[in-house]
């Protein structure tokens, strides 16, 4: 395999997982509910009724299929009685959104700015040449090599190179702006629908419906 195929594999991957409309908003729809205060109590219903659908839906029930009889077919191996359980609506998103991550900390910073940009074309980040090469996998293997992690899992970056500093802080900032961007579309629209909904409330005093006879 070329390089310039194992690129336009790995950027497919990357564009085919961060762009799945059901992981994104599998991604929303968990932060608003985690922290409701930051994002409001419309956009937190509003995130409420589109998690449960997305956990209803039919790609989530296949994983839950899947999963379910992978479980059941190792208790057996083993001469364990008894139902296996079915994933929850917390170890799908967590399955899901450790999937993203994983992909993302295998591109590079050059691909992943621009897939992230696909879904927040607002964004006007020029991303060095110096550093757009990195990906968040051999950043760590780097840090793990100089002994920049502690026992703690504490990054010491006085210990990396400046490019290797720079690419750490432009993955976190491209990282947090895919996961917030879809949240931020959700509350916007929950004021929407709210102003909306006062619109129309004014217009029914304004407008009401004649008396039925």
């Amino acid at each position: 395999m070329t390089d310039k195929t194992t690129k336009q594999k790995e950027s497919s991957v990357l564009e085919r997982t961060l762009l799945r409309e059901d992981f994104r908003g599998i991604v929303a729809t968990n932060l608003i509910k985690s922290d409701s205060n930051k994002y409001g109590t419309q956009a937190t219903q509003n995130a409420e009724t589109s998690y449960d659908a997305l956990m209803n839906s039919e790609y989530v029930q296949e994983i839950r299929k899947k999963a379910h009889q992978s479980q059941k077919a190792e208790y057996a191996k083993l001469g364990v009685a008894g139902e296996s359980s079915y994933m929850s609506n917390q170890e799908i998103s967590a399955l899901i959104i450790t999937q993203i991550n994983e992909v993302m900390e295998m591109s590079k910073l050059g691909d992943l700015y621009a897939v992230v940009k696909k879904i927040a074309p607002g964004l006007d980040i020029k991303i060095d040449e110096r550093i757009k090469g990195f990906t968040k996998k051999e950043l760590l293997q780097s840090a793990i090599e100089k002994k920049a992690i502690n026992e703690k899992g504490e990054l010491d970056s006085k210990k990396l190179s400046k490019e290797e500093q720079m690419a750490i802080e432009m993955y976190q900032n491209l990282s947090q702006a895919y996961k917030e961007i879809d949240a931020s579309n959700l509350r916007t629209n929950a004021l929407y629908a709210r102003f909306n909904e006062m619109g129309s409330a004014i217009n029914k005093e304004l407008n009401p419906e004649p008396e039925k006879v």
